[in-house]
């Protein structure tokens, strides 16, 4: 599906184009090569790392490939362009972006995705449940996004807003995208040297004792096996009580980030978070100390893999599994279903930011507040229903 076409009544809302784009160029900085000998286009960048800005191999070769680079006046035609002694090399970049596009063909569903924050370089959204942050087909948060942000007049600017960090499709919460590439490229820096600051609420099976507590249980890098040491900080919030169980809200902060990390290490606590499809395949009160079954669970929640029952085990498995999966449909019909961990504030340190720090928060998602009433209502219904049968004996 195209991101959208204009409305031929409406000049302010066009389509993104390249040729819209190659209009508004501006020179970003300019340096004489001063070697002595000639070399190939993406060495020579990398000897002036310093007033181009270029800090490795490969942030210089993708400015050549994104047309970025010129040589004594004449675009770089590739990565095999030849620099000479004493040629002038420019770094030229958008001067600005294309304005939104229209909200044509975007369906209903997703055009009340919230933006909580915009300037000149970067947006930020409030990510729904269900919608991914990137993919190569369909709907997702950076195409989104660009049928919402304004255009941005900063240096740099990029064909359409870039997701500087992801999370889970099931998960909700805040997402910053950057709207120039200065901004991606010191925003995605941060996040790779954990100086962001992020946390999370979710809600979790089980009554926690309400004192806060860390988690620094290791967990296997799923490419290449090995044991990584893994923190999380969780501060159990309030209990509520459900149909079957108590269930406990929980505010966790991540001080590393790992894949499904937040899920994984409360699983391993015997918490799993309500609506967790692969890390609660088994109820969480199964995990009790010496349990086979559940130093097995734990093992599998350690590698991040799916559960592999035994040929002993294998029925009563997939019974279970089918009977979670059918309860869990329910749930999502009834407007309560799915996975309860959101993100509700991230701190990002940024140049162009007041401060020199973003922040960001969302209250905790209304459905949260939907699942634990569904749940009260559960629970009336079933001490009322015994009640009955009760008198009636």
């Amino acid at each position: 599906m195209a991101h959208g076409s204009a409305p031929s009544d409406s000049a302010a809302c066009v389509p993104r184009g390249r040729e819209w784009a190659r209009k508004r160029i501006a020179t970003v900085a300019s340096v004489a090569y001063g070697g002595e000998e000639a070399v190939r286009v993406s060495e020579a960048l990398l000897s002036l790392a310093a007033p181009l800005g270029m800090r490795s191999a490969t942030q210089a070769k993708r400015a050549v490939r994104r047309g970025e680079v010129w040589v004594d006046g004449a675009q770089a035609q590739g990565l095999a362009s030849v620099v000479q002694p004493g040629a002038l090399i420019s770094l030229r970049r958008r001067a600005g972006g294309a304005p939104p596009l229209c909200l044509d063909g975007v369906p209903d569903e997703l055009r009340s995705v919230r933006l909580i924050y915009e300037d000149a370089h970067v947006l930020a959204l409030v990510k729904p449940a269900g919608l991914p942050t990137i993919a190569k087909v369909g709907w997702t948060c950076e195409r989104i996004a660009a049928h919402l942000c304004s255009p941005t007049s900063a240096l740099g600017a990029l064909a359409r807003p870039r997701a500087c960090h992801r999370f889970d499709k099931p998960v909700e919460g805040v997402l910053l995208l950057a709207k120039a590439h200065g901004a991606l490229v010191e925003a995605q820096r941060a996040f790779e040297l954990r100086e962001t600051r992020k946390e999370y609420v979710a809600l979790v099976h089980g009554a926690m004792n309400l004192a806060p507590l860390v988690c620094d249980l290791r967990l296997s890098d799923q490419k290449t096996d090995r044991m990584l040491p893994a923190l999380t900080r969780v501060e159990p919030l309030s209990h509520h009580m459900g149909r079957k169980e108590t269930l406990t809200l929980v505010r966790l902060r991540p001080h590393t980030g790992y894949k499904h990390q937040l899920r994984r290490h409360l699983a391993m606590l015997g918490h799993s978070i309500v609506g967790d499809h692969r890390y609660a395949s088994r109820r969480y009160k199964h995990n009790e100390p010496g349990d086979v079954g559940a130093d097995n669970f734990i093992a599998e929640v350690v590698r991040g893999e799916e559960s592999d029952e035994s040929e002993r085990n294998a029925e009563d498995h997939v019974s279970r599994r089918q009977a979670f999966d059918a309860a869990e449909v329910s749930l999502v019909e009834a407007g309560v279903g799915g996975l309860f961990l959101a993100s509700v504030s991230l701190e990002v340190p940024l140049a162009s930011a007041p401060g020199g720090r973003l922040a960001l928060a969302i209250e905790t998602p209304e459905r949260f507040g939907a699942r634990i009433a569904y749940e009260a209502r559960q629970t009336q219904a079933a001490a009322g229903a015994a009640k009955t049968a009760t008198s009636i004996e």
